[in-house]
């Protein structure tokens, strides 16, 4: 009795195929002048460190209008900086946006009265005009 015997079969097998696929390149902001880096996108964040003039630091992002963008001062430490002030290695639009941090909150003055010399601007401004025979007058709170 002859039994078919199962043989091997070769089929073609997909090899990989190495494609020049495009690697990003990281950009970079270079100020101008030495500039004061922000906490945020905006002058009335606080100033966090100097970004050094003629110093290409990496970028990490920038806000909504494309006119404030976060450099890297190191891997753990980024600010802000008017894009005016400098110039990107490439096209600031290809960044990520980022969120406004929290804009802060101003805090008051105390007010000195000591520094008003007449009574007019110390009563103005809640003080009061104290006079005495020794004392021709000294604003006090």
């Amino acid at each position: 009795m002859i039994t078919d015997t199962p043989t091997s079969v070769i089929t073609d097998t997909p090899t990989a195929v190495i494609t020049d696929t495009p690697t990003p390149v990281a950009l970079t902001f270079t100020p101008g002048i030495n500039a004061n880096c922000r906490s945020g996108p905006g002058r009335i964040y606080a100033v966090v460190d100097v970004a050094m003039g003629g110093k290409a630091y990496l970028l990490d992002g920038r806000n909504l209008a494309n006119s404030w963008v976060r450099i890297m001062l190191s891997p753990i430490q980024g600010c802000w900086l008017d894009v005016s002030i400098g110039k990107a290695s490439g096209d600031t639009r290809d960044l990520r946006v980022l969120i406004d941090p929290p804009t802060p909150t101003p805090t008051a003055v105390p007010l000195v009265c000591s520094t008003f010399t007449d009574r007019s601007s110390c009563n103005a401004h809640g003080c009061t005009w104290h006079t005495s025979v020794t004392d021709p007058g000294t604003c006090r709170p």
